[in-house]
């Protein structure tokens, strides 16, 4: 068949031309631009295909000596050497969802493009400068991965716009880890980056189950990307849910088959720290080039005026909290639900004696309401102190006890007065 005469494309022109409504093939944009177009397209397909067919065979594998061997080690370009963070195996940020590690993974992003000399606050970026950073989303999309790049850059101080070409971002692109020219696509996009973010593991292996372990091969995959082109691979991934008396810890909390642990340079958990959702702890839970760095803990802190287009402020910052406020905050936080406690338990046994006029002490108090003694008496002393109960004498070796000023009928749960 002559693409030039015949062709669905031509019978809808012959037909168009029928009813007097077809462009002349010589007009712009008409058939023969068409027509030109897709032969450009096709030289330019069978030049590669040329190109690939009479290109010298690429060996199968390169054989070192020992003397390459010995050759003496060059001094890695770590991207943040705390974090085991480097070229080679990637780096898997791993939490439950929700958790704040794709705020931690955009702002890792955006201090690379910026130079920023710290990411989370806490753990310097050995870096010489601004540096090309990009981010492949296969999972937020569009207007989430902006508006989460605004909140950070708006507490960073860094004019995204200024960012340039250091700033790459990609939303669902048509490339998988699972494609078959994946790794020359990779090499090709990633040449003269410093870091790229996948978000997320599971994401770009569609098809692939989590628990199967060739999903492991992909992120050696990556690893041969990251030795042709330096760039520093970093991994979204999803940890399992940890509850139950005995819950996994460190790096079992990595959901999916174990390949995916082996398959890492360096793996950072981000946890929920106590109560709060705001609070993370980053645990460095595996490197294999030295020891782990030390858990911290950093905080999502709002920041700016609340925005009508989303109900959320401006600016959103990692906060890194040093230990020892961690730890008075904590404090603080347990004498507050404590002193709440003893307010509830000093008006039930105001309210004990007020039913019980002439009641003997704390210990019938506490027999009563079946408390621990010990914290009723202190309860004791509070209403005591305050003038809320009085001992008017009599009735044996600890008087009577009479509630001042009775406040009402208070209904108190656990009362047996008739024990």
């Amino acid at each position: 068949m002559n693409p030039l005469y015949e062709g669905p494309r031509v019978e809808a022109l012959r037909a168009a031309a029928s009813n007097g409504a077809a462009r002349h093939p010589l007009e712009p944009g008409g058939l023969v631009d068409e027509l030109d177009a897709e032969l450009g397209a096709l030289v330019t397909a069978a030049t590669r295909i040329a190109a690939k067919a009479t290109a010298p065979a690429k060996p199968r594998w390169q054989i070192r000596s020992g003397a390459d061997v010995a050759q003496p080690l060059k001094r890695i370009p770590w991207l943040c050497k705390s974090l085991a963070i480097g070229p080679g195996r990637p780096t898997i940020l791993s939490g439950y969802g929700g958790v704040g590690k794709t705020f931690a993974a955009q702002q890792l992003v955006l201090a690379v493009a910026s130079g920023e000399r710290s990411i989370w606050g806490c753990y310097p970026l050995d870096i010489d400068g601004p540096q090309v950073a990009m981010q492949l989303d296969h999972e937020q999309g569009q207007y989430i991965t902006d508006w989460r790049f605004q909140r950070l850059a708006f507490s960073m101080g860094i004019d995204i716009a200024a960012l340039g070409d250091r700033l790459r971002v990609a939303h669902y692109p048509d490339l998988y880890l699972t494609s078959p020219d994946a790794e020359d696509v990779l090499a090709e996009l990633t040449a003269g980056v410093k870091v790229c973010v996948l978000d997320s593991l599971r994401a770009f292996c569609p098809g692939i189950d989590e628990n199967d372990s060739r999903i492991g091969q992909y992120l050696y995959l990556l690893a041969r990307v990251s030795e042709r082109t330096g760039c520093v691979f970093v991994v979204i991934h999803h940890e399992g849910k940890t509850s139950g008396e005995n819950p996994r810890q460190g790096i079992e909390r990595l959901r999916g088959s174990s390949s995916i642990a082996a398959g890492a340079g360096s793996v950072v958990s981000f946890v929920r720290a106590g109560a709060s959702t705001n609070d993370i702890r980053i645990e460095h839970v595996r490197s294999n080039l030295g020891a782990p760095s030390r858990p911290e803990l950093v905080r999502l802190v709002d920041e700016g005026q609340v925005l009508e287009i989303t109900g959320k402020t401006e600016g959103l910052k990692i906060e890194w909290i040093p230990p020892e406020q961690m730890q008075q905050e904590a404090s603080a936080a347990v004498d507050a639900e404590r002193e709440v406690e003893m307010k509830k338990l000093v008006e039930r046994v105001r309210a004990c004696v007020e039913r019980n006029p002439g009641i003997a002490g704390s210990s019938t108090a506490a027999r009563l309401l079946k408390t621990n003694e010990r914290r009723v008496a202190d309860a004791w002393a509070i209403l005591r102190a305050s003038g809320a109960i009085e001992n008017r004498g009599g009735g044996g070796k600890y008087g009577q006890w009479y509630a001042v000023q009775p406040q009402g009928n208070v209904s108190v749960e656990g009362d047996n007065e008739n024990e």
